[in-house]
């Protein structure tokens, strides 16, 4: 169980800062929720959260394998499960993401309080 908060605890910060990363960049709430509406969907349909990959036509398989949000999913499903090895390479993605993500928000946030 604390391997699973701890996993959840990523994927929510990873998805936390990707959302201050979008709304530093927005004057509008309503504009804000459609464009992480636009983004956020598509990027959950093709993470394997709502079919598999090995059920997945070529080319959107090659989506679902550059898609950041396949690995937090095959993470969460790894700590639910039996614990497959993928494990430590979808941390890995995840948290990665999460520091890059983290950066560009602060980033963002910075030139923004600038100007």
């Amino acid at each position: 169980m604390l391997e699973l908060a701890g996993v959840i605890f990523l994927v929510s910060l990873t998805f936390t800062v990707f959302g201050f990363l979008i709304a530093w960049q927005m004057d509008s709430t309503q504009g804000f929720h459609a464009v992480i509406n636009l983004i956020l969907f598509p990027l959950w349909l093709v993470s394997g959260a709502v079919f598999p990959m090995g059920s997945a036509h070529g080319w959107v398989r090659w989506l679902m394998r550059v898609n950041p949000i396949t690995y937090s999913v095959a993470a969460l499903r790894s700590c639910l499960t039996s614990g497959t090895p993928e494990l430590g390479t979808s941390l890995t993605v995840t948290a990665v993401c999460a520091a890059v993500l983290f950066i560009a928000a602060t980033a963002a946030a910075n030139r923004r309080s600038v100007n």
